[in-house]
């Protein structure tokens, strides 16, 4: 028995890359051929993990594929936009609804940009440029929603 699994198929082999900017990847095989497509449920060392398959396919009698946290979508080109007094946060929410995504609860981005343009480029691009202008980060959490803001770090002695 194993003690990881995907979408309750147990799980043969797993890579599971958590990045510090940007979203976390699961290269993983399954014992089934059962195929996976769409939203995902990865389970392993009592974490649930929220993705959606970007590729994949049965060989051999097994599946195997890559997930990306969240839903996917921070390859999506989306399009230019201009804004005007407004808030980090709304442009934040707009790049990730259109993308697919969603803002992590608790995220507060209440700085007031005057002017911002959005070029047309992918989604997770466009996030990068935006966190990045305000000197923060982003991450996809477990649940695979988009957590932004300042690290922290304990101090070691």
């Amino acid at each position: 028995m194993s003690d990881a699994t995907l979408n309750g198929d147990a799980v043969t082999r797993a890579t599971l890359t958590v990045p510090l900017l940007g979203a976390w990847t699961l290269d993983v095989e399954t014992d089934s051929a059962r195929v996976h497509t769409g939203r995902v449920t990865f389970v392993a060392s009592g974490t649930t993990w929220s993705g959606t398959v970007v590729r994949g396919g049965v060989e051999t009698g097994w599946w195997s594929g890559r997930v990306v946290g969240g839903a996917g979508g921070f390859r999506r080109e989306l399009p230019a936009r201009a804004y005007r007094s407004v808030t980090a946060r709304a442009i934040a929410e707009g790049i990730l609804t259109e993308a697919g995504e969603r803002l992590a609860e608790g995220v507060t981005l209440d700085e007031i940009l005057t002017s911002w343009t959005r070029p047309g480029v992918e989604a997770g691009e466009l996030l990068r440029t935006l966190v990045t202008h305000l000197g923060l980060g982003w991450r996809v959490q477990p649940d695979g929603a988009v957590w932004i803001g300042a690290e922290s770090w304990p101090l070691y002695a």
